[in-house]
């Protein structure tokens, strides 16, 4: 049984991804308190459900290379989106120089699974019930991208919502949803590391 209905667990989670834009700290001090507020969070709602696991460890590693491969081609059409619509990127491209090993591990790791559990585990399922399966990756895609925040993230965000909500639909679990989200998050690292 969740703690939190979806609608309430979206809502805390982009109130823990807000809060530390308030708080006078640090970009690092702000990533480590969003984390540990959404960790918290999601350990919270997470007590007494059995989130399954499935597939061997080669589908997983094909899902985390896939995540890897395909970040180029999402990050195009979030730009390419972001320029149709007259937005300009920030300087993040510019600025962004090698990751703080929170940003790191908070990309690679902690991110994927608190929001493939947010939402594919949650929100996609929850849509799915009431709507259907094409309703739920779209409108639970649509969340997703919106989280973001950032205008020029939200194209590519959305693409890769709707390819982290078919394959929760496709393996009927989160964990190979999480191994791609990984890949996406360590491409867009190793892409911003390098053209810094």
């Amino acid at each position: 049984m969740q703690a939190l209905g979806s609608a309430s667990l979206l809502y805390c989670y982009w109130l823990t991804l807000l809060l530390p834009s308030f708080l006078p700290v640090d970009n690092e001090e702000a990533s480590l308190i969003s984390l540990a507020l959404a960790s918290g969070l999601v350990a919270f709602d997470a007590q007494g459900c059995h989130l399954r696991l499935s597939g061997t460890a080669w589908s997983h590693a094909c899902a985390l290379g896939g995540g890897l491969c395909l970040f180029p081609l999402l990050l195009l059409i979030g730009f390419g989106l972001a320029g149709s619509l007259h937005i300009k990127p920030p300087g993040i491209l510019a600025a962004h120089g090698p990751p703080d090993t929170v940003t790191l591990v908070s990309m690679a790791l902690a991110s994927p699974f608190i929001e493939e559990y947010v939402f594919r585990g949650r929100v996609l399922s929850d849509i799915r019930r009431s709507l259907g399966t094409i309703p739920s990756v779209l409108l639970s895609s649509v969340a997703f991208a919106l989280i973001h925040m950032e205008p020029w993230l939200i194209g590519g965000a959305l693409a890769s919502g709707l390819v982290l909500g078919s394959i929760r639909v496709a393996t009927g679990g989160i964990s190979h949803g999480v191994c791609f989200h990984s890949g996406l998050n360590v491409s867009a690292i190793i892409g911003l590391s390098l053209v810094s």
